[in-house]
């Protein structure tokens, strides 16, 4: 991305490289020196890398910067690296979800899923509460062509007749707000999803969905879980596309961080007058994870805030603030939400 002489900005593609070997960061910095190269974009062409939050990518920056400008210091280097907002909203958006570990748990997912292991990830995610027996639940019924059929030909019909017919929708976590998608989705077939629990029967050997049948409390967390889930699909939305700016980045995760201080809080005084119910203790504990991973990354490029905008720069803009004030009644401009059958 560049501004042309007509100060538009632009958006172009250079190249499309195939890297060799093990995504190291060295490896991505030097095909992209070859391609800036070939260009003649020399290093003080270079603006910023948006990029998102692998390690990797920061030794690529280091690598690029230090061949390109020799001239400048290890922390301005490090001042030209920044990060995918969508991606660092994801990231706290997962945090809520899994806990301040959720990289470890992902992690072990992953290298169950390469291993073809499943018996495993099943059993990790029982660790998971509500959102594990779902994500069991949903990834039992999808797996086989008679399975969708016979939960496909569960029809409610009556005021209901609206989400007859329709699939559920298996959570990724490589995908921004699948666990959003894929919640509301299931809150919306609920009853298709009960009797097909209470019908189906297993094959010979198996012990079908015993271990991750939803009872009254799992899906009383579910609907909580999604009412929180709405602040991050609404700031992912509007982080996407050209309409926003570097400018945007810190006013959308300061909104993002008032609203998980509202859930914490909300929960926090619930649990104090109703400490019997586990519900309200375990989304407070999810709004702390969501709140720490989010004040971190705000930090992080707090510090190099300074180094990109002049002293006197009035940011961020307010009208952006007051964008995003309507995302729990789903008012705000642009924030279409999924359809659902739950008042927010």
């Amino acid at each position: 991305m560049w501004i042309d002489t007509t100060g538009m900005r632009r958006v172009t593609a250079l190249g499309m490289r195939r890297i060799y070997g093990e995504h190291t960061g060295e490896n991505l910095g030097s095909v992209v020196l070859e391609l800036l190269e070939e260009y003649d974009i020399s290093g003080d062409q270079i603006g910023y890398f948006m990029l998102d939050n692998a390690s990797a990518n920061d030794t690529a920056v280091e690598f690029i910067l230090k061949d390109l400008c020799p001239w400048m210091k290890s922390k301005q280097r490090r001042h030209r690296r920044l990060r995918c907002l969508g991606h660092v909203i994801n990231l706290c958006c997962q945090a809520f979800l899994m806990g301040r570990n959720c990289e470890k748990y992902l992690a072990k997912l992953e290298k169950h899923h390469q291993r073809g292991d499943y018996t495993k990830v099943e059993e990790l995610w029982k660790k998971f509460g509500c959102l594990g027996r779902l994500h069991n639940l949903v990834r039992y019924i999808r797996l086989t062509p008679q399975r969708r059929e016979e939960f496909a030909t569960i029809i409610i019909g009556g005021d209901l007749s609206q989400f007859d017919g329709l699939e559920l929708i298996q959570n990724n976590s490589t995908r921004w707000n699948s666990w959003f998608y894929s919640i509301t989705r299931a809150l919306n077939v609920r009853e298709r999803l009960e009797l097909f629990s209470a019908r189906h029967v297993p094959g010979k050997g198996s012990v079908g969905i015993a271990n991750f049948k939803l009872d009254g409390q799992h899906w009383f967390e579910l609907e909580k879980i999604e009412l929180a889930l709405k602040d991050f699909y609404a700031a992912t939305l509007l982080s996407e596309g050209k309409k926003t700016s570097l400018a945007d980045w810190f006013s959308t995760l300061d909104c993002l961080l008032r609203e998980i201080s509202e859930t914490k809080d909300h929960y926090h005084d619930i649990h104090t007058e109703d400490d019997n119910n586990f519900t309200w203790k375990y989304i407070q504990g999810c709004a702390d994870a969501a709140w720490l991973k989010c004040v971190e990354y705000y930090n992080n490029q707090q510090l190099n805030w300074q180094n990109r905008f002049p002293e006197d720069t009035d940011l961020p803009p307010a009208y952006y603030a007051a964008q995003m004030g309507g995302w729990r009644s789903g008012k705000a401009p642009g924030i279409p939400l999924p359809h659902s059958k739950f008042a927010v």
